[in-house]
């Protein structure tokens, strides 16, 4: 019978941890555990770097970056608790809106690593359509909540039919106040069969682009 093998145990290790995904607007709350394995003290050095990227990793930007020294009795662990606040990393967001979250310690000529990604939520355009009238038209209320403690700014909303119109030019629609509630309404028309969805995007100089869509209702 053959014996099981085991990993071999690194002689300092590290791991970060923290919520996979995250509402935008709340503190993103990170721990960082450094251990130590070996029979003998170790003395390193621990740097945590936090960064928004993308998918394709394209001008990462550095959100904070904190550093500490250790010295950890033989078999002991420490672990630091790192808060990263709103107001640091909601400018920072694009595309995905990705965290990542890089732990790297350096012990006489080694090093340990570990890195995490996180998730951080934007909130959903609320799109509601009444019923597609005789001649077409389509009636629409879109509405959204700042998630954010401050207000949002040079705000802009596009609307779109998809087959009966193009993606129209952003109509500016003003600013939303701190945890404040954006609501517009109006109508526009279908004019073509394929049509069967009404689209909305949401942009402000604050958070990416929100977006939300509802199927179209013939009506009864």
């Amino acid at each position: 019978m053959g014996m099981a093998r085991h990993a071999k145990e690194e002689p300092v290790g590290v791991k970060v941890r923290h919520e996979k995904k995250v509402p935008v607007g709340q503190p993103i709350g990170i721990s960082c555990a450094v251990s130590n394995n070996q029979h003998k003290p170790c003395h390193a050095s621990v740097t945590v770097i936090v960064t928004s990227i993308t998918y394709n990793n394209e001008f990462p930007v550095t959100i904070s970056s904190v550093a500490y020294n250790v010295t950890l009795p033989a078999g002991q662990e420490k672990t630091y608790h790192i808060t990263v606040r709103p107001q640091d990393y909601v400018k920072t967001l694009r595309g995905e809106c990705m965290i990542s979250i890089e732990a790297t310690v350096t012990y006489g000529k080694e090093i340990a690593y570990s890195q995490s990604i996180l998730i951080v939520q934007l909130p959903k355009l609320n799109v509601d359509v009444a019923p597609i009238g005789p001649s077409g038209e389509v009636h629409y209320n879109v509405s959204m909540k700042n998630p954010l403690a401050i207000p949002l700014t040079n705000c802009q909303l596009s609307l779109e039919l998809p087959g009966s119109t193009r993606f129209l030019k952003p109509v500016s629609v003003g600013s939303v106040n701190a945890y404040g509630l954006f609501f517009k309404s109006g109508s526009m028309f279908k004019t073509s069969e394929y049509t069967h969805e009404f689209n909305a995007a949401f942009h402000c100089r604050e958070m990416p682009v929100m977006s939300g869509y509802r199927s179209l209702q013939v009506p009864s």
